[in-house]
């Protein structure tokens, strides 16, 4: 699977972004993880997809990385104003 399609698949809630930050010494609220978010998803890095159903009361963003974000964390691609090469829980 190609990082393309792996980035199509797989995406991450508000809630376990803000957990995963958490276990790594970030204290952010949940509403500023999505402002940082967005702030990606404005320089392409991610999308943003919002999931509603308001008879099971489910309103959720779910993050998704893109192959340019995948570059950048890589640092084969260089993007003004976003740090390369950091993975959080990486070793």
């Amino acid at each position: 699977m190609g990082a393309s399609q792996a980035a199509d698949d797989k995406g991450l809630s508000i809630p376990i972004l803000h957990i995963v930050l958490s276990q790594n010494g970030h204290s952010l609220k949940e509403n500023e993880i999505l402002k940082h978010c967005r702030y990606l998803e404005d320089k392409g890095l991610v999308k943003i997809r919002s999931f509603k159903n308001s008879i099971q009361q489910i309103d959720r963003d779910v993050v998704y990385i893109t192959s340019k974000g995948i570059d950048v964390c890589e640092g084969t691609e260089v993007v003004e104003g976003v740090a390369a090469g950091i993975v959080i829980g990486g070793d």
